[in-house]
């Protein structure tokens, strides 16, 4: 299954790769004014735009196999996976980034299976279960952030996930919030890790340089591998909704 193309972040595209500690400080700064700006304020997908192998996708929000998707207003749903489509494979230019900024190695892109469906109800089951994870996830890791920049790029993209689950939620007839409660939660590491592992074939990782995990105690190094963590999970997404988007709303 082939890595999904995403665009540069807008603005970060001609930033070299640092050669210093104090370079990769300024870019990591950079990166975490410019995710902010961009998610809390016009939004990603305007930041960067929408790719156009999304846009060839078909206009309309039936889906294969007969099978439909609810919508308040007529393509309202295709355009709102669409944008979904391209806030994820932005995710992975941005922590592949943030990552190399931080003199980090980013993971291998991994091998995925069961994730490529054309059926309406279960990528819509598949869509919830994955963006729910994505919450539970980086509230469950942004405890353990040293570096505060680390910490803004983490809670922007944290946040990105929160609208997306809580609209997906809707469009599923479950409480915008899972559990109906009025505050989120966090997964555990190994909860996370069990939520995934049946979609991961594998991690492309015969050193074990790059484990599904990383520490409590705040460090630089740890910094590094809750962004390796954060880029499984994001990886995932992007390919999902990648390979997934055009069958289901293949005209």
């Amino acid at each position: 299954m082939r890595s999904p193309t995403a665009r540069p972040l807008a603005g970060m595209d001609q930033i070299p790769m640092p050669s210093c500690p104090e370079q990769a400080a300024d870019t990591l700064k950079m990166l975490s004014e410019t995710t902010r700006r961009s998610f809390l304020g016009r939004g990603l997908a305007a930041a960067v735009g929408v790719p156009a192998a999304v846009l060839a996708t078909s206009s309309g929000a039936k889906a294969a196999g007969g099978s439909t998707l609810p919508s308040y207003y007529a393509g309202q749903t295709l355009k709102l996976f669409q944008e979904i489509q391209t806030d994820e494979a932005s995710h992975v230019d941005i922590l592949l980034i943030a990552i190399q900024s931080l003199g980090g190695t980013p993971r291998p892109y991994p091998t995925f299976q069961d994730i490529t469906v054309g059926d309406a109800q279960q990528f819509l089951k598949l869509s919830n279960a994955f963006e729910n994870t994505g919450v539970h996830a980086y509230l469950g890791a942004v405890g353990y952030i040293e570096n505060p920049n680390v910490l803004s790029v983490a809670a922007s993209i944290a946040l990105v996930e929160g609208y997306h689950a809580g609209w997906l939620n809707a469009l599923a007839n479950m409480p915008l919030v899972p559990g109906g409660i009025t505050y989120a939660t966090s997964d555990t590491i190994p909860e996370v890790v069990n939520a995934v592992q049946p979609y991961i074939a594998s991690l492309n990782d015969p050193g074990n340089n790059f484990p599904a995990s990383f520490s409590t105690t705040p460090s630089a190094a740890n910094d590094i591998a809750i962004l390796n963590f954060a880029l499984l999970l994001e990886y995932l997404e992007a390919t999902f909704y990648f390979e997934s988007v055009p069958r289901v709303f293949a005209s």
